[in-house]
């Protein structure tokens, strides 16, 4: 499933054209490889599985930080086409 989203996206990048965007998103995809990896290790040292509220919020943290750089580069992609079109 992870693959397939990024494949996605970066089919969604090429078809494009622009070259802006293309390196914040290989990066997010990475840092959720990270994040994966540390959900791994609590798992290690407590035995106990992310889950159950403290879960939820340490998901939606992580995807809300580590989304920025993709949503920034997707409005600025986007606002540069609109401006083209009004000039």
């Amino acid at each position: 499933m992870f693959s397939r989203s990024f494949g996605i996206r970066s089919l969604v990048l090429i078809s494009d054209g622009s070259d802006a965007g293309k390196v914040t998103t290989v990066l997010f995809f990475v840092i959720q490889v990270l994040g994966m990896s540390l959900e791994r290790i609590f798992r290690q040292l407590s035995g106990k599985r992310v889950g159950g509220p403290w879960g939820l919020l340490w998901t939606w943290t992580w995807i809300l930080i580590t989304a920025q750089p993709v949503c920034e580069s997707a409005v600025t992609r986007q606002s540069s086409q609109v401006s083209v079109l009004f000039t």
